[in-house]
């Protein structure tokens, strides 16, 4: 609306306030002149002085205060438009596509089955985790991932004597049965990929750093996606996680470098390539020697 089209309706509510004021005192002064006592000439007169009060009172609401409390009113609002549009604008810029306040509500949004849809055949899917738990658990979808020919490189935090530290692990969250817990699935996930000759490949690192994070890498056909889990806590409502794209000068190019740079540094402990383990310092394949036959998980 324009400043003629405004101005002509602020001068129509004044024009209708003055009409029904008069009218107000029209009806006062008709009760008080031309009717007798009686019902009738309270009513009149009673309905006169309530017209001519409401009317009054808007009146000077709009001459002396509307302007006023709209102006203010549109000063807070474009500020809160400046301000969504300056959020949005930064996420847009650091490549965030998605938040969750909680891992529950990622998962229901992002499963891993689903990013193991979102990832390109043959691609490599990087999995740089504090001990991979949530990861290896979900032994459906990695196999998923595996007869797809998806190369899997994971790491987890070295659960050596030497490396182990209670403190720093306590104020991390992070519990050394969640790493043996991760590594008997993972057990399983290799028994099985042998026995039927998946396309995959897995390969484990073990790094010596206690993070406070995980971060998973896929490679898809937009581009590189990372998921980036922040723990707060051992449940799964005390992490918080962002979806980032990967993009120049954003932060999921930062956060790419940053676990790729762990991952490269990590210890090589275990690698399978289609159906076969090249490299095994956890001992999965010494529980099969002498057989010549797998363990089926199912």
């Amino acid at each position: 609306m324009g400043r003629r089209d405004k101005g002509l309706a602020g001068e129509s509510a004044t024009f209708l306030c003055v009409v029904m004021t008069l009218f107000g005192i029209v009806l006062i002064l008709l009760g008080e002149v031309w009717l007798k006592q009686g019902i009738a000439r309270q009513l009149v007169q009673s309905f006169g002085v309530v017209v001519t009060s409401v009317f009054v009172v808007s009146l000077l609401y709009e001459k002396f205060l509307a302007e006023k409390h709209l102006a203010e009113y549109k000063r807070l609002f474009d500020r809160l438009l400046t301000n969504l549009n300056t959020i949005q604008s930064k996420c847009m810029k650091l490549g965030i596509d998605a938040a969750f306040e909680t891992r529950r509500e990622c998962e229901e949004r992002y499963p891993l089955s689903a990013l193991i849809d979102m990832a390109k055949e043959g691609s490599e899917f990087y999995c740089v985790a504090r001990s991979m738990h949530f990861f290896l658990n979900k032994t459906q979808a990695v196999q998923e991932g595996l007869n797809k020919g998806l190369q899997f490189k994971l790491a987890c935090t070295d659960d050596s004597k030497e490396t182990w530290n209670k403190v720093v692990a306590g104020l991390t969250f992070l519990q050394i049965h969640d790493i043996n817990s991760a590594l008997d699935a993972l057990r399983n996930i290799v028994h099985w990929a042998v026995k039927n000759d998946s396309e995959g490949s897995i390969e484990v690192r073990f790094h010596k750093l206690h993070l406070p994070d995980t971060a998973l890498l896929i490679e898809t056909d937009d581009g590189v996606l990372v998921i980036w889990d922040l723990s707060f806590g051992r449940d799964v409502d005390h992490k918080k996680v962002l979806v980032l794209k990967e993009g120049p000068g954003g932060l999921g190019d930062d956060l790419a470098d940053r676990y790729l740079g762990i991952w490269e540094h990590s210890e090589k402990r275990f690698e399978m390539k289609r159906g076969e383990i090249v490299l095994d310092k956890l001992g999965f394949a010494a529980e099969d020697e002498g057989t010549g036959t797998v363990h089926d998980m199912n």
